[in-house]
């Protein structure tokens, strides 16, 4: 498992992560911004464990995001 963290403040929800890279781990929010879907969320929808056949996406998302806001662990 890889530990993912979504940067609230940073995300300006351009969906790069949701639409484009990583569709089965992201979602966008109700806000905007992007969360994690459900089933990879821990105490909220910014952060959780995503399994390691998912790493690459996730990577690509984060590489991807214009401001960083995506962390992989």
């Amino acid at each position: 498992m890889v530990k993912v963290t979504i940067d609230k403040e940073e995300c300006v929800g351009c969906g790069v992560c949701y639409e484009d890279e990583c569709p089965d781990v992201f979602e966008e929010g109700a806000d905007g911004t992007s969360n994690l879907r459900a089933e990879f969320r821990g105490e909220g929808p910014f952060s959780g464990d995503v399994p390691d056949d998912l790493k690459s996406g996730v990577e690509d998302a984060a590489d991807a995001c214009p401001v960083d806001a995506i962390v992989v662990e």
